[in-house]
């Protein structure tokens, strides 16, 4: 039975450190987040959007906003895990998760100067305020609060500038 597990620590082990991987990952989020904008109220006007949520029930159309950001920021946190890896980091070791030193997890800022470290990304400010915005979108995205209450203090919340920032989050 041993060998079993050691067969499956191995491979666990490659799969982590293996940036395809990874990359694979971040292109099945965006994919996702890409099908959700498609069937959602995400295309519409600030004003249009804005009316729809005067007259309940609020169609569900209008409901996926934060799932969409949250699957963007995963992605680019799996895309950053990748570059890691391929720049010689290493995300498993003895079939255990080890986190980008340094870094907070889901913390897309953090992730991008560790990884800066090992390739050039020179990002504009308006690239990391998406950036930051989206980290907060990874946890609020899946749950309805956080570990800690001080971090939904309404000074710390982002406010998105829909059209804005989908121009700076486009692919270029």
């Amino acid at each position: 039975m041993s060998d079993d597990w050691d067969w499956l620590i191995k491979q666990y082990n490659m799969v982590a450190n293996e940036p395809v991987s990874w990359w694979i990952t971040a292109d099945n989020l965006l994919v996702a987040s890409r099908f959700l904008c498609l069937h959602s109220a995400h295309q519409l006007s600030g004003k249009e959007f804005f009316e729809l949520h005067k007259k309940p029930p609020l169609p569900d159309e209008t409901k996926v906003y934060g799932v969409i950001q949250m699957l963007r920021g995963m992605a680019v946190e799996a895309l950053l895990k990748g570059l890691w890896v391929d720049y010689g980091g290493t995300l498993a070791e003895n079939g255990r998760y080890k986190k980008i030193p340094d870094t907070t997890e889901h913390q897309l800022v953090s992730l991008v100067e560790k990884v800066s470290t090992v390739i050039n990304l020179d990002l504009s400010s308006d690239e990391r305020s998406v950036l930051e915005k989206l980290s907060i979108s990874i946890i609020d995205g899946r749950y309805p609060i956080r570990k800690l209450w001080e971090t939904r203090k309404p000074e710390k919340l982002p406010i998105w500038y829909v059209h804005r920032d989908e121009e700076i989050m486009a692919p270029r």
